[in-house]
């Protein structure tokens, strides 16, 4: 687990300089395709690392709480869906509908 964390902690460096830089590029109004792309390349590593800390986490010590990944994902979508991430936006969630249906699930 500690490696995992290690990892994660890599890719949320790695995503913030990436974010930082797409950033300071569209202050000065100069972002490029490229930008963007490796922005949503570091978001993408980092969601996976972190699915896999769970993975891990529960794999290893899940059973001693009675706890799954379901148990995890399901409590993180209703949290957020609480929070309001997922209300209508500009640009809606892909995911919606179905962090709907689990937040149904959920209730």
């Amino acid at each position: 687990m500690q490696q995992q964390h290690a990892k994660v902690v890599s890719e949320f460096r790695e995503w913030a300089q990436a974010y930082a830089t797409c950033c300071r590029k569209a202050d000065m109004g100069i972002t490029s395709r490229e930008d963007f792309t490796h922005l949503m390349s570091e978001s993408f590593d980092m969601a996976q690392v972190a699915q896999q800390f769970i993975h891990i986490a529960i794999k290893n010590h899940g059973g001693h709480y009675a706890m799954t990944e379901d148990d995890v994902y399901n409590s993180g979508f209703k949290k957020n869906n609480d929070r309001g991430y997922y209300d209508e936006e500009p640009v809606k969630s892909p995911y919606s509908g179905y962090i709907k249906y689990i937040y149904e699930k959920v209730d």
